[in-house]
């Protein structure tokens, strides 16, 4: 299964289809919520592993509903798709070009409260700590996606019914805007927080000893073998 390459339109409709199928739970994400969600994902310094990720996209009410697959085959076809927008929207975020993918209803307006919907949803279960140091440090920065992507922001928009074809048709670039600016402030932090895993896993690797048996698993003592090189400095 590949996981590599972007999916093509064809690919992201056919995703669609599947999120709204009878496979998966009622209470799962459509496509433009789960874009959301994982941009929201992508930005967290933390790394935020599939395996924690995912149960929520089938059921962002509570993650705990799972899909149930006609057979292996949908199966794989359903998490290869998954898997490679996952990968897609990580590497558009750590580049610092976000593409936020926004749904059209059948009147062809695009459905931001979808995608700032998921947004907040992946910032609330993995990031809470970096929400609310954003919302002290640069709160302008979530104004935009706060207004489409929460109740409190929906109520907003419902008390100036006048506005609202405006305020829509400007929330795409608006939200496209905000999001560079996020990149730019998190990409330190995820710099940051990359370095200290690192250490971490340099911390908890075992010391060997020159006359310890080489962990590559050749047979020979270390000095003999990954460790020759150490030996020359």
């Amino acid at each position: 299964m590949t996981v590599s390459s972007a999916l093509s339109d064809d690919e992201l409709d056919l995703l669609q289809e599947l999120l709204r199928s009878e496979v998966v739970p009622q209470t799962a994400m459509q496509l433009s919520a789960f874009d959301g969600y994982l941009t929201a994902i992508a930005l967290n310094p933390d790394l935020i592993p599939p395996s924690r990720w995912l149960p929520w996209l089938w059921d962002l009410e509570e993650g705990a509903a799972a899909p149930e697959f006609q057979d292996m085959a949908q199966a794989e076809q359903m998490m290869g798709l998954v898997l490679r927008h996952y990968n897609d929207v990580m590497t558009a975020v750590n580049a610092g070009r976000p593409a936020p993918l926004f749904a059209a209803d059948d009147e062809d307006r695009l459905r931001v409260d979808l995608w700032g919907g998921g947004f907040v949803l992946g910032f609330q279960l993995f990031g809470e700590q970096w929400l609310k140091q954003l919302l002290d440090e640069q709160p302008e920065m979530l104004a935009t996606i706060l207004l489409f992507g929460t109740d409190l922001g929906e109520e907003s928009l419902s008390e100036h019914p006048e506005d609202i074809d405006a305020i829509m048709e400007q929330a795409p670039d608006r939200i496209q805007a905000a999001l560079e600016d996020l990149c730019d402030y998190f990409a330190a932090h995820r710099e940051q927080a990359a370095r200290d895993r690192i250490a971490t896993h340099r911390r908890a690797e075992p010391k060997v000893g020159r006359n310890d048996p080489c962990p590559c698993g050749s047979g020979r003592k270390y000095k003999k073998c990954c460790g020759a090189d150490s030996q020359l400095h």
